[in-house]
């Protein structure tokens, strides 16, 4: 039976009360019918999706490659796994100042983690662990009922009171053994168990560190169902997005995804000849969209250097860190000048190393399947 943490010996804190407050925010949301109670499977194991990945070559795993398209059944629950964490972000925030969780501002003794610089706390695993800690939602929320790569589980004994993984385990904050993708071990996590989170978040770091508050804004997408990598095919001013035929560039070293090209990737839906990525998507201002295209029209972005001046209005792309004035795809990583962009970027990410300058990077930690 799972075991909340509460605050024992431990003298009241500030993160407590931020705890606490939003926790009892949350169940009076819930028990007034504001907040989506998420439709997980039974036994807490995301069911085989009736998405099943399409016939792929024998040499490969079953998973590789494009699956049939989404049910209107499992959208609806995948949605509102999707929202129950959307929620739980703007929950925390009303406590925070309207910021999102960052495990380094929580965390400043180390009574969870050790890390050689504060910034590198703040990952996929960190964040979503904190909230799960608190009582945001449950790990079974983490994980999406239409996942398909069998290196992402619920974590089925996630630690709510003096997580063994912690470096002090009675003043822990969250379980760093939970996960966000697959990784290595470090930080309390460990190599052989698998990745406990599904989907992708606006990266907190550079440019988009002011999209990790509740901003209200309809246009900001904060989570969302992964996606692959992609090339640009032409200019900025006219060029079109398509999925790489390459390798993931800078992306952490996954045995099963090793040297997979992105049009082989899981994220990627067949709907007859057509293969393409689909998904959900949550805004900033609480409301979730399913969308057909990583660029939809309903996200125009306004890249101020094209010319002519009528050729500067094109959607933004989900999953491309696009530069702000000429669209050119820039480093997936977002190392050194390319992390100042902010125009909407979704991945999760693991492990990253100590910041070369003055923000954390992705280089070998950005999740690619």
């Amino acid at each position: 039976m799972m075991r909340r943490n509460g605050l024992g010996s431990r003298g009241f804190t500030l993160v407590d009360l931020v705890f606490g407050v939003a926790g009892c925010t949350m169940l009076l949301f819930a028990a007034a019918g504001f907040v989506d109670q998420p439709l997980a499977p039974a036994a807490g194991q995301p069911e085989e999706p009736e998405g099943e990945a399409a016939p792929a070559d024998p040499e490969k795993p079953r998973w590789v490659g494009p699956r049939r398209p989404w049910t209107s059944r499992l959208q609806i629950r995948d949605t509102a796994n999707q929202r129950g964490i959307g929620q739980a972000l703007v929950i925390f925030a009303q406590n925070n100042q309207d910021q999102y969780p960052l495990p380094s501002r929580l965390d400043k003794a180390d009574h969870t983690v050790k890390a050689d610089d504060p910034k590198q706390k703040d990952d996929t695993k960190n964040i979503m662990s904190v909230l799960v800690y608190g009582g945001f939602f449950g790990p079974e929320i983490a994980v999406s009922p239409a996942e398909l790569n069998p290196d992402i589980k619920r974590d089925s004994d996630y630690e709510f009171s003096e997580p063994k993984g912690a470096s002090d385990p009675r003043n822990a904050l969250w379980d760093p053994r939970f996960k966000g993708p697959p990784s290595a071990g470090y930080q309390g996590c460990r190599e052989e168990d698998p990745g406990n989170f599904s989907f992708a978040h606006v990266p907190p770091i550079g440019g988009r560190s002011k999209m990790w508050f509740n901003t209200f804004l309809s246009t900001e997408a904060v989570l969302s169902t992964r996606g692959p990598w992609y090339e640009l095919a032409g200019d900025g001013a006219t060029g079109t997005w398509k999925v790489s035929e390459g390798a993931a560039p800078g992306a952490m070293a996954n045995a099963r995804a090793a040297g997979r090209k992105g049009t082989e990737s899981v994220t990627l839906f067949k709907r007859g000849e057509l293969i393409s990525w689909e998904g959900n998507v949550v805004f900033n201002d609480s409301h979730a969209e399913f969308h057909r295209t990583p660029t939809p029209e309903s996200l125009p972005f306004t890249f101020a250097g094209l010319e002519p001046e009528a050729r500067r209005r094109h959607p933004d792309h989900l999953f491309v860190n696009e530069n702000d004035l000429t669209r050119a795809p820039e480093a997936l990583t977002l190392e050194g000048e390319s992390a100042r962009n902010t125009n909407n970027y979704l991945r999760s990410y693991a492990n990253v190393r100590r910041p070369v300058g003055e923000w954390i990077d992705l280089t070998g930690a950005w999740f690619a399947d």
